[in-house]
Order: C-alpha cells, then sequence, then structure tokens
C-alpha cells in the first residue's frame, strides 16, 4: 500500500495505524502525487494507494487518473477532509475505487480497504 498525503504527521499516524492491522503493508509514503508516480514508475507497484484529495502541486484527482494510467491495475482510495456528495462523485469521475472521509477514518477506512480486497 501506497499512501499520499502533504502532511508529514498525518502519513506517520496513518501508516503506524495501518500497519498494526494483520494483512496490511506499507510499501511507500509520499507528499505529492509527483512523488507517487516516480514511486510507481521504480518498479514498485503497490495493490492499493490511498491518496488524500488536497496535496501540493497536482490535487489528488488528477492523480487519481495519472497514476491509473501509470499503474492500471492498482486500487485507489480518496481520503478527505472535504466531504460530501460533489466529492464523492468527483473521485468516481476520475477513476478512484473508494472514497473515505478523514471524519470517520477511523470506523470507515479498513472495511474500504477490505472491500477493494475482495474485488
Amino acid at each position: 500500500m501506497l499512501l499520499v498525503d502533504g502532511s508529514s504527521g498525518f502519513l506517520r499516524a496513518l501508516a503506524g495505524y495501518l500497519e498494526a492491522q494483520p494483512g496490511l503493508q506499507i510499501v511507500g509514503l509520499a507528499h505529492t502525487v509527483e512523488e507517487a508516480v516516480l514511486y510507481a514508475r521504480s518498479g514498485s507497484t503497490p495493490d492499493l494507494v490511498l491518496m488524500d484529495i488536497s496535496l501540493p502541486g497536482i490535487d489528488g484527482l488528477t492523480g487519481t487518473r495519472r497514476l491509473k494510467a501509470a499503474l492500471p491495475g492498482t486500487a485507489i482510495i480518496i481520503l478527505s477532509l472535504l466531504d460530501g456528495e460533489a466529492y464523492r462523485e468527483a473521485a468516481r469521475r476520475y477513476g478512484a475505487d473508494g472514497f473515505v472521509s478523514k471524519a470517520t477514518l477511523s470506523c470507515d477506512l479498513l472495511p474500504a480497504i477490505r472491500a477493494i480486497g475482495t474485488r
């Protein structure tokens, strides 16, 4: 799993939380879409990317489209403090496989990851 978020503190906290879950492995951390694409091109193909919608430089929606082009078999879940049907619909239009509000991360993230794994 590759984690992409502009906040180093959030990335560390999320990575720690996910690494404590059985069966989940973090393979990389990125702060920008550019870093995530470079990681993807390095030959390390994550099965899942968790990406914030609000990133420095290229936003997570555009980043979803770019990563899907580079890694067509990789699932992407958008994470965001910006919630609402308009954001969820935009994430779907850009090719995201899921959307989780950061406000409900503690109860919604693991089920969303499991749902991706059962596809």
